[in-house]
């Protein structure tokens, strides 16, 4: 009847290889005490053939008893010095420990070096195991596998999901710190301010990372970000559309700062400005600039320099077409108003009675007399600018509305003018300006070009800003 074992599963796996051992070398015992067993019965048979003779039987009988005396004590002593062997340090746990186990007690080897030990451990068997003995071996080596390949399992788990982590935290990181610098381009804030942005953030339990946080950073990003944007224009310049099979027309507006003023250097500059972006001769059907390159002549040379094909020079002339772009046309309008004295005289002399005014106050005594004013009306001094006719909207706009926020200001100062001036000229002419501004139409005619210059004005800036993106300007 085949004896049970009972396997107790252990996470330890030198429990194992001591069960596994014990077994081993009980059955080497096992077989040596039968191979004894055997040649002492050989040994017998051959004494009963000897002489029938009294002494020789005693003699043989004598020496029978003591070659089994030896044998027995032969077979003690094989047998205590292989127990002692086993119960000190077995050989596959010894092995275990050198190849399979680290000095810290954790399992960094192969399982297949374990399958190999026990397999040697079978070959030093001569003869081979019954059915359930082999059943307990198997079960050994799919727990050792099983074990080895679960803590591998973990290991790559746990790798993955700090690598995950890394690269969440990364991610995040990043594009915050591209939402900053983003938001600082779109307000045109300086590179400095970066870092203080960037401190902000940290202080608010925004996560920022570790390192990237200067404003060179800052720098390198933007140019990045300007990288980008160019590769992205040159795609869409280059895309054929799908109803002409053709690329896009385009027409060019403005060009950057200039090295060469005159009508060749800046025609050459808007060639330039064109092939860099991308835009084949063939693609340009309008060009928008001032007055300027209108009076210079760049188009002219512009057509020159173009190279279409099965286009002469006045077919280009007919397809391309020159304009005022339309932020000095506005300028243009309002131009052309100022000079229609007949029609806007009441225009023109308000704009004169003001810049009179700021002519006077805005340097010397008369700025003295200002600041004089404002610091008894414990009231904000704004700055007083003339209105050129070489300035656009919004400048007209914002000298205006200082001229009004400083209206109280500018009449104290004029009433203190008027008698305290030593000069007879300077006293009448702040007097006249008086008459002048202290009128219901003055004030109402000033609050009403307010309204006309911002509107003009808020346009003007739309149109002269470059640094755009596409779905900011359709807003």
């Amino acid at each position: 009847m085949p004896v049970k074992h009972k396997i107790i599963v252990s996470s330890n796996q030198h429990t194992l290889f001591q069960m596994f051992d014990k077994k081993i070398y009980d059955r080497e015992n096992e077989v040596e005490s039968e191979s004894r067993e055997l040649e002492k019965n050989t040994e017998l048979d051959e004494i009963t053939e000897m002489d029938d003779t009294e002494g020789d039987a005693t003699n043989a009988i004598n020496k029978t008893t003591s070659t089994e005396k030896e044998c027995l004590d032969s077979e003690d002593f094989v047998s205590k010095k292989r127990n002692r062997r086993a119960e000190s340090e077995p050989i596959p746990e010894k092995a275990v420990k050198k190849h399979f186990c680290s000095q810290s007690g954790e399992n960094t080897g192969d399982a297949s070096m374990i399958v190999e030990l026990i397999k040697e451990s079978n070959d030093r068997i001569e003869k081979k195991l019954d059915a359930s003995e082999q059943k307990i071996i198997e079960i050994l080596i799919e727990m050792i596998l099983s074990t080895h390949a679960r803590k591998q399992l973990e290991r790559i788990e746990t790798e993955h999901l700090a690598e995950s982590k890394r690269q969440a935290r990364s991610y995040t990181a990043g594009m915050n710190l591209f939402r900053i610098r983003y938001n600082e381009i779109m307000q045109g804030n300086s590179y400095n301010s970066f870092e203080s942005d960037i401190l902000t953030a940290k202080l608010n339990k925004c996560e920022v990372g570790d390192e990237n946080h200067s404003r060179m950073f800052a720098r390198a990003l933007t140019k990045d970000i300007a990288a980008i944007m160019d590769i992205d224009l040159k795609q869409a310049l280059s895309r054929k559309l799908d109803c002409t099979n053709q690329r896009p027309p385009v027409g060019m507006l403005e060009v950057p700062p200039v090295t060469h003023h005159d009508a060749a250097g800046l025609a050459a500059m808007a060639k330039k400005v064109l092939n860099g972006a991308g835009v084949k001769d063939s693609q340009l059907e309008g060009v928008g600039w001032d007055g300027q390159y209108v009076l210079l002549g760049v188009m002219e040379k512009l057509i020159e320099l173009l190279d279409i094909p099965g286009m002469d020079t006045d077919t280009k002339r007919k397809w391309i077409t020159q304009m005022w772009e339309p932020a000095h046309n506005i300028e243009l309008a309002t131009k052309d108003i100022r000079e229609m004295t007949t029609v806007f005289d009441w225009f023109v002399e308000h704009i004169s009675i003001v810049n009179g005014i700021i002519q006077t106050l805005n340097i010397g005594k008369g700025l003295e007399q200002c600041l004089t004013a404002a610091e008894e009306q414990n009231r904000r001094l704004y700055r007083l600018t003339n209105l050129t006719t070489t300035r656009f909207s919004a400048y007209f706009e914002r000298s205006l509305s200082n001229f009004e926020k400083d209206f109280p200001v500018i009449v104290q100062a004029l009433q203190t003018r008027s008698i305290e001036s030593g000069e007879k000229d300077a006293r009448e002419h702040a007097s006249n300006s008086l008459k002048k501004i202290l009128t219901r139409t003055f004030i109402m005619v000033n609050l009403g070009l307010i309204d006309i210059y911002r509107l003009l004005g808020s346009y003007s800036c739309l149109l002269q800003t470059v640094e755009q993106f596409p779905w900011t300007v359709e807003q």
